[in-house]
């Protein structure tokens, strides 16, 4: 052995006695166990295995290395947590679909309180904290190694105990966190996205301590509410909002299923806004909706902001129980499970804001008016469906959604397509009197005739602004609403009570026998953009009427309006015929010859005809009025004959007589519908029959032909 060699150590050793040297010896052995030993188990691996997290796109980080030294001790305690933005309030950090694949991206969405927008938190000695889903198990991962700015986060499964790309600091900064990259402590999660109220990404970014970068931990488990004392009576009460009146927390669509949402809408009628509140001895209180029958709850045990305000069958949980804080300007709920008070989105609220839970507070969103029902203020506004309080599935609508007047009101189910023939508004017609008007029509509901007697007709009628036209409404203990006809006294009743699809509507007095029949709910609901269209005939007129077109379109009206008559029994017998062209036709409709009568000629046409049938109905000339302006009287159930071009082609030269053009290719035809969403208008249209134009050539062509029309009202 060659002594210069040996280690210092060694050589020194040889040059101690021998029970001296032994110890030493001992002690090198020792230390060389521990520094230089490591059981394989330590790896993770064992002889012939593969590290499979090395194969996966966040595996270049998961190397052992030790990441950038950090001695903080985690500013939040370890457990399971919510992670909600503060940017966007109601929002939190979950996985954009429910799956345990690697790479599911992490968004921020509308909290909901399941396992799946839960996260468990981890710290290991040195701070760094784990972040993973509590429904998949896997872990919130950095997807690029260096932490460059844009990079997405997303689940991953488990990789190597130190890779940095699944490691984090937490730190507390103001009244929230910041989350940042352990392999980069200027890089750090951020909602991403252009609006706090979509769907946002959560990435990495460079730390700028904006509020897109800040963070709330809410726990899992959500601190009880502390009791309160009995501030009000139990009894039956709406729940109207205090900065806004005429507003009230109501049962959305006026459900009775459990888990329904729950909004504001406007006071009065409406099925699901009487609460009956009982106090329970113990601090709490519960709201029970007297239609439903079903309590204001929370929907989950979650105390983020913005958990959803549903109804529920239980009274024994807690998420059922309120604590009942009085304020001078109103009183404010708070959920005993979770903490979180009863809420509204904004100050201004309108109808169909959604009820929430919040953080509580002493503001405006927060505090509301308990108003016994029977002193309830009614603000009757909006668009409802009228139904029957015996049985909701029953909606007041005109017989076969018939736009005429004087059409017999009926009880029916709603029908399949939304329709605005099946809604009303109630309108003020004086001191505590309504107009129960059709959102479609514009007709109200009113007395057939004018008899005081019991067992009238109900029918939707012009709004003549009679007394019969007009209604009292009474509002009774379970906030459905009665009507009083303010001519005759006599109810809104449903004939005999009968349920059946197709009942009509009768006008009787009030009795205790006839009160479930009398009582409505107003089930508030929204005007839709829909297609108007009336079944009007479309005769041809040819070949006996090469041009007869204005015969034959006041023919296809006056058929729509019940009378019997052929396409050549207006040409032959009532149209007059001269040289003006504006009231008599020139030439002959039989003839390729004849030419044109404008819309004066064919409104003294038709009030002649009609007078001769005994008929109450009248043509009324109403030229110049706008191809848009049409549609309400199509709304009405009135289809307009009009004038335009042939395959509106080009109209030719003018020559103008009473104010009329005379243009060589005019066309008469019947306006019977349209449709709000293309613009496009249905006629009956004797040369090319029941077709669609398109809105834009066929205005031109109807503002050309000097806007004349002509309609017949009942």
């Amino acid at each position: 052995m060659n002594y210069r060699v040996l280690p210092s150590c060694v050589r020194r050793l040889t040059n101690m006695h021998v029970p001296y040297a032994a110890a030493w010896l001992l002690v090198l052995l020792v230390f060389a166990c521990t520094a230089f030993a490591q059981p394989a188990s330590a790896t993770g691996l064992t002889a012939g295995s593969v590290d499979e997290s090395t194969q996966a796109p966040a595996a270049e980080e998961t190397v052992d290395e030790e990441p950038p030294p950090y001695t903080g001790k985690g500013d939040i305690a370890a457990g399971t947590y919510y992670i909600c933005s503060s940017y966007a309030n109601d929002r939190v950090v979950c996985l954009d679909k429910k799956s345990k694949k690697n790479g599911i991206e992490a968004k921020i969405k509308q909290v909901r309180g399941t396992k799946a927008q839960r996260w468990i938190v981890a710290f290991d000695a040195k701070g760094f904290a784990t972040i993973r889903n509590a429904s998949t198990g896997r872990y919130l991962t950095c997807l690029d190694k260096k932490a460059k700015a844009g990079t997405d986060v997303a689940q991953w499964k488990k990789q190597s105990k130190n890779a940095k790309t699944q490691r984090w600091i937490v730190k507390k900064q103001g009244s929230g966190y910041v989350i940042c990259s352990a392999i980069n402590k200027k890089r750090v999660l951020q909602a991403s996205g252009k609006k706090a109220n979509e769907e946002l990404s959560v990435t990495i970014q460079k730390r700028t301590n904006k509020k897109r970068q800040l963070f709330t931990l809410v726990p899992e488990k959500a601190a009880a509410a502390e009791p309160g004392t009995q501030v009000i009576e139990d009894g039956t009460y709406a729940l109207n909002l205090a900065a806004v009146n005429g507003l009230a927390v109501t049962v959305e669509d006026s459900s009775k299923d459990a888990g329904a949402n729950v909004h504001m809408w406007a006071t009065g009628g409406v099925a699901g806004q009487a609460f009956k509140i009982a106090y329970d001895g113990k601090g709490y209180y519960t709201l029970t909706n007297v239609y439903s029958k079903k309590n204001l709850a929370v929907a989950r045990s979650c105390a983020v902001p913005g958990m959803n305000i549903v109804q529920s069958t239980s009274k024994k949980t807690n998420l059922s129980k309120w604590r009942i804080d009085s304020f001078k300007t109103g009183y404010r709920f708070v959920n005993k499970a979770t903490g979180l008070a009863l809420a509204i989105p904004k100050t201004a609220c309108e109808n169909g804001d959604n009820v929430f839970g919040n953080k509580p507070n002493k503001g405006k969103k927060q505090l509301f008016n308990l108003v016994p029902t029977t002193a309830v203020s009614p603000a009757f506004s909006g668009v409802y469906y009228l139904t029957m309080a015996k049985k909701p599935s029953r909606v007041v609508e005109p017989v076969d959604c018939l736009r005429h007047n004087n059409v017999k009101a009926q009880i029916y189910k709603k029908r399949t397509k939304d329709t605005n023939v099946q809604k009303v508004r109630l309108k003020k017609a004086g001191k505590g009197l309504y107009y129960i008007q059709n959102v479609a029509t514009k007709r109200v509901l009113s007395l057939a005739g004018t008899s005081k007697k019991e067992r009238s007709s109900i029918v939707y009628a012009y709004n003549l602004k009679k007394k019969r036209n007009k209604w009292s409404i009474v509002l009774n203990e379970d906030m459905s609403v009665s009507f009083k006809n303010a001519y005759s006294g006599t109810m809104l009743t449903v004939s005999g009570g009968n349920t059946d699809k197709g009942t009509k509507l009768k006008a009787k007095n009030a009795t205790a026998k006839l009160a479930p029949a009398q009582k409505f709910w107003l089930q508030g609901t929204e005007k839709v953009k829909e297609q108007v269209v009336l079944d009007v005939p479309c005769y041809m007129q040819n070949p006996q009427l090469p041009t007869g077109c204005e015969s034959v379109a006041l023919t296809n009206e006056l058929r729509y309006w019940g009378f019997k008559l052929g396409k050549t029994t207006m040409a032959y017998h009532w149209i007059p015929y001269g040289s003006d062209g504006v009231y008599n036709f020139i030439g002959s409709p039989s003839n390729e010859s004849g030419w044109i009568i404008c819309a004066p000629g064919i409104e003294r046409t038709a009030n002649k005809y009609m007078s001769s049938k005994d008929s109450s109905l009248v043509a009324v000339n109403i030229t110049g009025t706008s191809l848009r302006g049409l549609r309400t009287y199509l709304d009405q159930g009135y289809p307009v004959i009009i004038w335009t071009t042939i395959g509106l082609g080009s109209p030719g030269y003018a020559t103008y007589k009473h104010g009329y053009p005379l243009r060589s290719n005019n066309h008469a035809i019947v306006l019977s519908g349209y449709d709000p969403e293309s613009g496009k208008y249905r006629v009956a249209d004797s040369l090319a029959g029941t077709v669609w134009r398109s809105g834009g050539i066929f205005t031109t062509r109807y503002n050309q032909m000097g806007k004349q029309a002509v309609v017949i009202l009942d």
